[in-house]
This record gives structure tokens, C-alpha cells and sequence, in this order.
């Protein structure tokens, strides 16, 4: 972020310039950045490390960048906390046996929770998706219109 942001952001703004439905959306992303970066990063088909280079060169704050990346990133990571000690859990199962007395209803409740954090992550990315789609087409219509009722 912090290297497109000054470093390759001057170069992407001279050639852009006679761009303005770039200067556009580049206002657009500003007025909304923080829901912008969570939503990226509840979602998970764009890459963080070419979102961070794309958002760098927009007019998203500094602060905001990094509040929203933290908070789009907790839900994931809390899934693959809990994966891997689902994981622990299944290994320490297999080391003791059945004659070992691991406690079933336990390995039960973890498997419930394992399937109800993969659902809530699908729904939650399923939701960002959507969000993100919803926002790219309604930009694409307010961009085509003049102010005026007619369209360019």
C-alpha cells in the first residue's frame, strides 16, 4: 500500500489525468473507502496483495485503510485459528484411540463449530460479493448520467 502510495501514485495520477471517469471513481472510492477495503477483504476472490497496491493509489486514507484491512481480516483468521485446532483435536484423537477415552460429544461440538464457521464464511464472503457488485454497477450507471437526466 504504503509503496504504491508514494511512490508509484504520482505517475498512475499524470497519466490518468485525461481520464475523468478515473477521477471519478477515485472520488467515489474516497467518500466510502473504509466500506470499500472491508468489503475487499470479507471477499475472497481479489488477492490482498493487488488490492493493496490498487488501493494505494486511490485517495483512501492511511487510517481508515488500515482499520478496515483489520477488521476484514478478523473474520478469516478466526476461521483458521479455528480449522487448526479442529485440526489438534482430530490428531490428538487419532493418538489416543477409542480406549484412550476422548470425549466424543467434544469432538461433536467441534465439528459443528468447524461447519458453522465455513457457513458463516461463505455467507459473509457470499454478502461482500454481492455488496461489491451492487456498488460497481450502481457507479457504473451514476457515471453515465450528465446531472442533467441524459446520458453521455
Amino acid at each position: 500500500f504504503l509503496v504504491s502510495r508514494y511512490i508509484a501514485r504520482p505517475a498512475v495520477e499524470q497519466r490518468l489525468k485525461a481520464y475523468p471517469k478515473f477521477q471519478a471513481v477515485n472520488d467515489n472510492i474516497s467518500k466510502d473507502g473504509a466500506k470499500l477495503v472491508l468489503l475487499l477483504r470479507l471477499s475472497p476472490l481479489v488477492p490482498f496483495s493487488l488490492t493493496n497496491y490498487g488501493l494505494g493509489v486511490t485517495k483512501v486514507g492511511f487510517a481508515e485503510y488500515v482499520a478496515a484491512s483489520w477488521a476484514g481480516m478478523l473474520p478469516g483468521t478466526f476461521a483458521y485459528v479455528y480449522l487448526g485446532s479442529l485440526g489438534k483435536v482430530a490428531a490428538d484423537a487419532a493418538d489416543t484411540g477409542a480406549a484412550g477415552g476422548f470425549d466424543g460429544i467434544k469432538l461433536a461440538l467441534y465439528v459443528v463449530g468447524a461447519g458453522a464457521t465455513i457457513l458463516a464464511t461463505k455467507l459473509i464472503s457470499s454478502a461482500a460479493s454481492a455488496a461489491m457488485e451492487d456498488s460497481s454497477t450502481s457507479e457504473a450507471g451514476s457515471s453515465s448520467s450528465t446531472g442533467d437526466g441524459t446520458s453521455s
